[in-house]
């Protein structure tokens, strides 16, 4: 596919816009990544089957499903940048919520709904990250979305290391987020502020 036409933009900002996409995209892959590494963990706290473990992933991928849609209408009324600080703050929502409600509960349709609520989120960051990405492609002319997809790629596996690193990182008996916490704050921190900011 070849690139499209470069449009008026101050290069400046186009390379700022460049450098958020790609961090987003690699935040995004460590918030999933900090998921899919627990769960061997979930099913083992709450004493799963793997038919219950299939509905318990089932959950999350309806939040994946209702997000997914509802995701470019959020992003016109409010603009990308706003609709991936929701993502991520309901990723992280969600994702810290699993080990108190594991460990107070011990109740997988509270799991599943906190679940839900972090999937309906990374399916909101999904959708507004791959907007501002062909939007920068669009006005740089450049062919960069297979990069940011390999920053997703990155994500998972430096979040995943860290993961498997800490020791803090527990379902029970202390629960500590630092993977989650890290992916937000590049997001809500630092990097959505050099976002294109117009509205679709």
């Amino acid at each position: 596919m070849s690139p499209a036409p470069p449009t008026d933009e101050d290069p400046r900002d186009l390379r700022r816009a460049t450098r958020a996409t790609y961090a987003v995209f690699a935040a995004a892959g460590g918030a999933f990544a900090a998921w899919a590494g627990r769960i061997p963990a979930v099913k083992t706290e709450l004493g799963l089957t793997p038919g219950q473990l299939g509905l318990l992933l089932l959950a999350g991928s309806a939040g994946s499903l209702v997000g997914l849609p509802l995701a470019g209408r959020v992003a016109s009324a409010i603009g990308v940048a706003r609709t991936v600080l929701l993502g991520a703050a309901l990723t992280l929502a969600g994702l810290v919520a699993l080990g108190p409600v594991i460990e107070r509960t011990g109740s997988p349709a509270w799991t599943g709904a906190a679940l839900f609520v972090a999937l309906f989120g990374i399916g909101q960051w999904d959708v507004a990250m791959n907007l501002h990405g062909a939007d920068v492609d669009r006005r740089g002319g450049t062919n960069l979305m297979p990069r940011f997809h390999a920053a997703f790629s990155l994500g998972t596996v430096a979040i995943d290391g860290l993961d498997g690193k800490s020791g803090r990182l527990r379902l029970s008996g202390g629960q500590s987020a630092d993977p989650e916490k890290l992916a937000s704050d590049i997001v809500a921190n630092y990097r959505t502020g050099y976002m294109l900011q117009e509205k679709l």
